[in-house]
């Protein structure tokens, strides 16, 4: 995982993270948990580097956020990942969105999964995970 600061002529963007991750037929729990976590990194980097959290990292689909919400939701309804066994056909990111507008026990679960991976790997995201997290 790379994170650089730089700041150019042709971007507002002064931060990103990069990663490269193997292809593998079959992926772990932990391959899936590490990808939530780069993903997330780039809040992370936001705050350490920029010293606030900015909306860099969500708010548009594509974004960071999303990607690690969406990774999060298809591990826990799609791949039994999660607490229990359980089997959804959502793979996109609009069939995942309505899922988890449609089962308010999955979104909390996401969110609690994001949180969790997170709170291990970057303690900065602390105060933002307990404040959704309930």
């Amino acid at each position: 995982m790379t994170v650089q600061r730089f700041h150019s002529h042709r971007s507002e963007n002064t931060a990103f993270v990069s990663w490269i991750r193997n292809v593998h037929l079959q992926r772990s729990r932990e391959s899936y948990l590490n990808e939530i976590s780069m993903l997330l990194g780039g809040r992370a980097a936001e705050e350490v580097i920029l010293g606030t959290i900015h909306d860099g990292s969500g708010g548009v689909i594509g974004s960071d956020l999303q990607r690690a919400t969406d990774l999060a939701t298809y591990m826990l309804a799609a791949l039994g990942m999660g607490e229990g066994l359980s089997y959804s056909n959502a793979s996109d990111q609009k069939q995942l969105e309505k899922l988890r507008g449609s089962d308010p026990v999955l979104h909390r679960r996401v969110v609690r999964k994001s949180c969790a991976v997170t709170g291990k790997r970057w303690r900065n995201l602390h105060l933002w995970c307990g404040s959704v997290s309930s």
